[in-house]
Formats: structure tokens, sequence, C-alpha cells
């Protein structure tokens, strides 16, 4: 699902294009960061890394309205649950 997204309520990016929320009990959240990771190396660009393990990051992902890892934050959007890889390549290629 993507959801739309205010300029202010990006803040959990960082700088960065795109940030991801995982967790401690979620399936496909070790894949989700290990193909973010493998783009961000191949485009050379960074990401934010949020675990809702850590308060915070829980609070972020809170005021976001988003509580089910794994989740991307962009700019304008969030993309809720997994993205395979091609997907977020479309949203990141340079």
């Amino acid at each position: 699902e993507i959801y739309t997204l205010s300029l202010h309520d990006a803040l959990p990016i960082s700088g960065a294009p795109i940030a991801l929320f995982t967790g401690d009990d979620c399936a496909d959240c070790d894949r989700a960061l290990a193909e973010l990771e493998a783009i961000a190396d191949a485009y050379a660009i960074t990401f934010t890394h949020h675990m809702m393990s850590d308060p915070a990051s829980a609070a972020l992902a809170v005021e976001l309205g988003m509580t089910d890892p794994p989740f991307y934050v962009m700019a304008d959007r969030i993309l809720r649950g997994h993205m395979p890889d091609i997907v977020l390549r479309r949203y990141l290629a340079p």
C-alpha cells in the first residue's frame, strides 16, 4: 500500500532518500533490509534504518500511523509492507 505524506511528516528519512522501519518479530524485515542495502550500494545512496525496538523509532512509527513493519518512508510517501527489489529500484534509481 502507498500513502502520501506532507514534507513535514517525512522527518524520519534524515536527509536520505528513504528510511526503512523494521522490527524484531518481523518475517520480512531481514529481507527488506538486505534488499535495500544492496540497492543503496548499487546506486551509491544512503538510507535511514529505524528499528522499532528503539523507543524513538517506535514513536516515529506511531506518529506516522504505522505499527506493522516493515515499511518505507520517502519524502512524499510511505510504502507499507515489504516491497520487491524492482519496486524500490523504480523509486530510487538515479
